[in-house]
């Protein structure tokens, strides 16, 4: 095999360069999905929530 062949594949491997593309997409998708979280949810939001969520579970109780 001739060293200097152009036909000769080099760097990485397709496979490896589009799974790091996904999960990069992965993790900015979810780094976007908490910064708009952060900025659009205001804390009574999260207490109307739980205390909803706790109703239902009382209720549930009995």
């Amino acid at each position: 095999m001739n060293r200097y062949d152009p036909h000769r594949r080099h760097g990485i491997p397709l496979f490896f360069k589009l799974w790091f593309a996904f999960v990069a997409a992965l993790a900015l998708s979810i780094i976007g999905a908490a910064v708009y979280a952060a900025i659009t949810i205001t804390p009574a939001d999260v207490g109307r929530t739980i205390g909803s969520a706790v109703h239902a579970f009382e209720e549930a109780r009995q």
